[in-house]
């Protein structure tokens, strides 16, 4: 069983969550040429069944996971051309009842229940901060086009933190607990975001705004 945590959030692959007639696209070819159907290769499982792929593709928001024998595959979008379902004829060694592709074949599924950040995002407050002065203990080191809550919440919701916050405009840092809490005045957190839509705020040149990480379903 496959289990992945965020924060105090516990995401299990449970069989019966994931409903698999209901949400089975189709039979399509696996690989033409050298372009896979989906364009990320999960993980390879000793015992497969559908909602045990399922959970890995929802971390990588993507909106299909794809079955072929034991391997776990994620996408957008499908490259590839369907072909009768018979031709998925491989039985799921996690669950014998489904089917996992076949012959040159993957058994595609829409992933349901994607989580993503809550935004806006609840607010802990504004507090001292200097590019010296970590408050949260990692800075995602990113060329960001565009900095908001958005952009921020995401890349520190992939990497299972509790905590983001946004600094000087343009800077994000994500942690588990506040390390140095200087609180300020909420006028200080009053910056705003690079290249984001007016009035949303970012921090300010000695100050960080930190906010909850939330998962809510898309």
């Amino acid at each position: 069983m496959l289990y992945i945590t965020f924060g105090v959030i516990l995401l299990v692959a449970v069989e019966g969550v994931f409903v698999a007639n209901e949400n089975y696209v189709g039979c399509f070819v696996h690989r033409i040429n050298d372009q896979w159907a989906l364009k990320f290769f999960s993980q390879n499982f000793t015992k497969m069944a559908p909602y045990l792929c399922l959970p890995n593709c929802q971390v990588m928001e993507q909106k299909f996971f794809g079955i072929t024998k034991n391997q776990c595959f994620c996408g957008n979008e499908l490259h590839s051309i369907e072909v009768p379902r018979y031709r998925c004829n491989q039985r799921c060694s996690g669950k014998q009842e489904t089917r996992c592709g076949g012959l040159n074949v993957m058994s595609v599924y829409k992933v349901t229940g994607v989580t993503i950040p809550l935004v806006p995002a609840p607010s802990k407050g504004c507090f001292f901060w200097s590019p010296t002065e970590r408050v949260l203990h990692k800075e995602v080191k990113k060329n960001f086009q565009v900095m908001n809550q958005k952009e921020c919440a995401s890349s520190c919701f992939k990497i299972y933190r509790k905590l983001f916050g946004l600094a000087n405009g343009n800077r994000c840092y994500c942690g588990n607990q506040i390390i140095n809490g200087n609180p300020m005045a909420k006028r200080f957190c009053n910056q705003q975001c690079q290249n984001a839509q007016y009035g949303q705020k970012c921090g300010g040149p000695l100050a960080i705004e930190i906010f909850d990480l939330v998962p809510t379903e898309s």
